[in-house]
């Protein structure tokens, strides 16, 4: 099947839409099940999407980031190795113990 071209930009707005409206993780998941069936993007796209979105708030680490990876891994939209994958390469730990792929 091939990927939407619009699909990012669809996501990133969902993404920035439901951190903005502080959406809970329940009605995220139910959610993130429809945007993938009509807009599919690959997993570590997805996260990537999503750990970007807090680039656009005002806060610094949103509480929410965590919950919603989480609620994506039990719900078997990600795996967790892709998501510890993911949440490290957006890591400011990454840029201290000079280990991040530059």
């Amino acid at each position: 099947m091939l990927q939407d071209v619009a699909s990012p930009e669809k996501w990133r707005t969902f993404l920035h839409q439901c951190l903005a409206h502080r959406v809970d993780v329940d009605e995220f998941k139910d959610l993130c099940k429809l945007m993938l069936t009509r807009s599919p993007v690959r997993e570590d796209e997805l996260l990537d999407m999503l750990l970007e979105a807090r680039g656009a708030s005002t806060i610094i680490w949103d509480p929410l980031l965590p919950v919603y990876i989480d609620g994506l891994c039990k719900a078997g939209q990600v795996k967790w190795s892709s998501a510890l994958t993911s949440v490290l390469a957006h890591s400011s730990i990454r840029d201290q113990n000079g280990t991040g792929k530059k």
